[in-house]
């Protein structure tokens, strides 16, 4: 069943019907249609002001991508695609010159149609399509879709009857007549909030058609109906599209409905072109073990920014040797690099090289080591550093860069506590280590997932901290605690500060700095209904001063604001960016389908989240059915003007491998 969505057509509903009506085929009625033709089965009128807001872009270049979810009651679970649409040209079609709007995967289908367009100064009409099955559509255009200046009121109305359908649903041979209605709206102007931001003023379209199939043998009929509705913002075109087909009568009918959302766009003016959020998903690495329902092997990919460059680094489940790849600002690949065998690698830059923290094999002794690579790929240290010759370093977002140094922050295992502590060590930007390893929290409890970023002055660790319960043992809950330490390995709070210590629990931290502020994020149980696993974790975030003050909620046992409700599923795996201008806060999910996929939401300096709470962006799509993947560990590697975010495909399926998939980011 296909339904096109290019970025401001009329829908072709006809193939997203016949899938319905030969379904309902047993709830047939008698029917027919009219022949009366009202307005708008025509082109627009050749002079008015034209489209003074820009509202519906054809600019060549420009270019639109989409998430979109399917319900219908006969499917079952939603499905889920993601589509784009781009301005490729012009054609002429039927005497005029059309700009052609290419749709690469047309409900999922992957079979790229193009739709055409005439946009002059009186209006906006729709051409038709290249979609060859569409006889239908193809009959009833052109029609228009706005008339300029664009004010609210019916732009269209008009019937036909006598139609192709296109389709033999009878199985004589011949293919069944429609009779159809068409009204196309202009409805008005309203605010929309989305993942993606929130829009002031938008322009609210809606085209609706409706009418009957005539079956070619009993001449019996079937309702159908559809309608599609979009929200369209100046200089930027379509944002959202919500369409709802129906076929069949009163308790018989079935509904289809597809919704649609932006996750990110390209604005050209013919010569520039400047882009918005996320592009399309792509693979960045492939290979790296065989399908199995570990989560640590290979663990979670890094990825670092120089500026301008990236460097994502992935492991592989064998602990061999890890793989690099440097990528262009566009997410293109520049070289590959042969890095040294070990797990959980980190990637981070220190102002002239990356740095690659990473764990010794689980099946050799433990340690901690690192290597550097310059911007253009050279490997600085054939031997590795030695971090730590005793301990594993797992944790992500484990290294920040200061001034003159860096910080390397791990749980080390005490044999004689029984309990994890928080250690640092500190390095040179020369690759050398001028002390050894040092404490930063032992205190009897268990300090694990430490994080750290930098402020100019002093680094802040943060991590889950693991305290036991008045509930008999090994009860305990998890806490999130900080704790600047000062360049030199000076640890400024004994024993850290809370951050949030809700009685039901929080873990997985994440940090980064703005400039002004820190924000940290987590996993919180704070709404957990529910006394046995799986756990349903909600991601809350709290901004803290470089000096330690909570700045949203100034008691730890409620600090924090809600960026996601978790409901049913189980959040996993929260990372924190600042892009330059605001924080991006990513997740996955240890569920599978769409709730495997990878989200994400922005959330401003001053910490609100511009589209609200629970408005998320689908980065990743879900995984794909056939290898029964999660998509976990996102890691987001920050430029100057873009960003990379990268992710496990931990694909479980027997014969398949497990990969790294990645989304190029800029600034919304």
């Amino acid at each position: 069943m296909q339904h096109h969505h290019t970025a401001f057509k009329a829908d072709s509903f006809a193939s997203g019907f016949i899938l319905l009506l030969t379904l309902l085929l047993s709830g047939c009625s008698s029917g027919g249609g009219s022949d009366t033709a009202d307005f708008g089965n025509s082109l627009p009128p050749a002079s008015g002001p034209g489209d003074v807001e820009n509202f519906f872009p054809t600019t060549i270049g420009s270019s639109w991508n989409y998430f979109a979810t399917v319900t219908n009651p006969l499917d079952g679970a939603p499905a889920y695609f993601m589509d784009d649409v781009t301005v490729t040209g012009t054609s002429p079609v039927n005497g005029q010159i059309a700009s052609v709007f290419e749709e690469s995967n047309p409900s999922g289908s992957a079979v790229a149609i193009s739709a055409y367009f005439l946009k002059n100064s009186g209006g906006l009409a729709y051409l038709g399509s290249s979609d060859p099955a569409d006889t239908m559509t193809a009959a009833i255009v052109p029609y228009i879709l706005a008339t300029f200046p664009v004010t609210p009121g019916i732009v269209a109305n008009f019937h036909k009857t006598g139609l192709d359908f296109g389709v033999d649903l009878d199985g004589d041979g011949i293919n069944e007549s429609a009779n159809v209605s068409v009204t196309n709206r202009i409805d008005g102007f309203e605010p929309l909030e989305m993942g993606i931001g929130t829009f002031a003023r938008t322009l609210k379209s809606n085209e609706a058609i409706s009418g009957t199939v005539i079956l070619s043998v009993s001449k019996a009929s079937v309702l159908f109906s559809g309608s599609t509705t979009r929200w369209l913002a100046p200089g930027i075109g379509v944002l959202k599209n919500n369409q709802v087909i129906t076929a069949g009568e009163s308790t018989s009918a079935v509904t289809t409905v597809t919704d649609m959302e932006a996750r990110g766009y390209v604005v050209s003016d013919g010569t520039n072109s400047v882009a918005h959020g996320l592009g399309l998903p792509f693979q960045l690495a492939s290979g790296l073990g065989s399908g199995d329902s570990s989560l640590q092997s290979p663990g979670a990919p890094a990825v670092a920014s120089d500026g301008s460059h990236f460097l994502v680094v992935s492991a592989k489940s064998d602990a061999s040797a890890m793989q690099g790849k440097l990528m262009d600002s566009q997410g293109a690949l520049t070289s590959t690099i042969a890095l040294a065998p070990g797990t959980a690698p980190v990637a981070a830059f220190d102002g002239t090289n990356y740095w690659v923290v990473y764990s010794a094999s689980s099946t050799s002794a433990a340690g901690c080591y690192a290597q550097r690579v310059t911007p253009t790929g050279a490997v600085l240290d054939a031997t590795p550093v030695v971090l730590s010759a005793s301990a594993y370093c797992v944790s992500p977002q484990r290294v920040a860069f200061g001034n003159s140094n860096g910080l390397i922050v791990y749980s080390r295992f005490n044999l004689i506590t029984g309990h994890h502590d928080l250690y640092g060590v500190l390095v040179n930007l020369d690759g050398t280590v001028p002390g050894s390893e040092f404490p930063i929290v032992a205190d009897g409890n268990d300090h694990l997932s430490p994080v750290v970023a930098f402020d100019g002055t002093n680094y802040m660790v943060a991590w889950e901290e693991q305290r036991p319960t008045a509930l008999p043992p090994p009860s305990y809950t998890s806490y999130i605690y900080a704790t600047p330490v000062k360049p030199d390995g000076g640890v400024l709070y004994t024993g850290g500060f809370p951050i949030s210590t809700n009685a039901t629990g929080q873990y997985s931290p994440s940090i980064a700095f703005d400039g002004s502020n820190y924000l940290i994020a987590w996993l919180d149980l704070r709404a957990q209904t529910g006394v046995v696993p799986p756990l349903h974790p909600d991601i809350y975030a709290a901004r803290v001063s470089p000096a330690g003050l909570l700045l949203d909620g100034f008691l730890p046992t409620s600090s924090g604001f809600l960026i996601s409700n978790g409901a049913a599923l189980q959040l996993s795996s929260p990372y924190v960016s600042y892009t330059g201008s605001e924080y991006l806060v990513a997740w996955g999910s240890l569920d599978y389908g769409y709730a495997g996929g990878v989200q994400a939401a922005r959330v401003s300096t001053d910490g609100t989240l511009p589209a609200g709470a629970n408005k998320h962006i689908a980065v990743s799509g879900p995984p794909p059915s056939a290898t029964t993947s999660r998509y976990v560990y996102p890691a987001i590697g920050a430029g100057s003007s873009a960003a990379l975010m990268v992710w496990l495909d931990n694909a479980e399926m027997s014969g398949t491998q497990k990969g790294v998939l990645g989304v190029s980011v800029a600034p919304f």
